[in-house]
C-alpha cells in the first residue's frame, strides 16, 4: 500500500516471446503496460549482468563479469562438445 497521496512505482515484467518468423526468442521488458522494449538474447544477457555489477562497485567490490557464450553463441566451457565440436575427436 502506498502512503497517502502518491502513486504505486513502476513495475517491471520480463517475458520470453518468440513470433511464427523470428530466427531467435527475444525478451521484452514492460514497464507499467505503457513502455516497452525488446532485447535480443546477447542484449538481455547483458542487462542482466549490469545490476550485479553495480551493486558490486557500490559495495567496494570490483565485481567478476561471467561471459556465458562467446561472440559465436557457444558456451565458455572449452570440454562441452556440443558447443565446441572441435573437442569431441580428443576425446575418443
Amino acid at each position: 500500500m502506498c502512503p497517502e497521496g502518491t502513486s504505486p512505482p513502476p513495475e517491471l515484467t520480463l517475458s520470453l516471446d518468440r513470433k511464427n518468423r523470428e530466427k531467435e526468442a527475444r525478451v521484452t521488458a514492460n514497464i507499467s503496460d505503457d513502455t516497452f522494449a525488446y532485447l535480443t538474447l546477447d542484449e538481455a544477457e547483458q542487462v542482466a549482468y549490469d545490476p550485479l555489477y553495480l551493486v558490486g562497485r557500490g559495495r567496494g567490490q570490483e565485481p567478476h563479469r561471467p561471459q556465458l557464450f562467446d561472440s559465436q553463441g557457444r558456451c565458455v566451457t572449452r570440454e562441452c562438445v556440443t558447443c565446441h565440436a572441435e573437442n569431441e575427436g580428443a576425446q575418443a
